[in-house]
């Protein structure tokens, strides 16, 4: 019985020390194209580096650009964009290495003159 318990505590060590390695995914919502195209960002919000990748999709969930930041620092953040006026809807996907509270991300257009327009939180 004793060494149950031993290779029971084992395992519970094992898979708490495994559960920092978990990913998870955020999307946005999509956003009608115009403007100067729409950009994507996220914010590490954690206490430890995290690596991050962004990927802007089109209206049929293709990947239209994407990029990672590997080991992005605390506080930092990282941002893909696509150009062009007149393009179809964008969403953005964000995955990270980690719980979805170590980051903060959204999708933003831009106007003709490259303002922001409007900004989606990443859920």
């Amino acid at each position: 019985m004793r060494r149950f318990g031993t290779v029971l505590l084992s395992g519970v060590i094992v898979m708490g020390a495994s559960s920092s390695l978990r990913a998870a995914t955020l999307f946005t919502a999509p956003l009608p194209g115009g403007g100067a195209g729409v950009y994507c960002q996220a914010v590490n919000v954690s206490t430890a580096p995290r690596d991050v990748t962004l990927e802007i999709r089109d209206a049929v969930g293709m990947t239209v650009n994407t990029v990672t930041c590997a080991a992005l620092d605390v506080a930092h953040g990282c941002t893909i964009a696509v150009p062009g006026a007149g393009t179809p809807p964008r969403s953005c996907r964000v995955d990270v290495v980690g719980s979805k509270k170590t980051v903060r991300a959204s999708i933003v257009r831009l106007t003709a003159d490259s303002v922001p327009a409007v900004a989606l939180p990443a859920e």
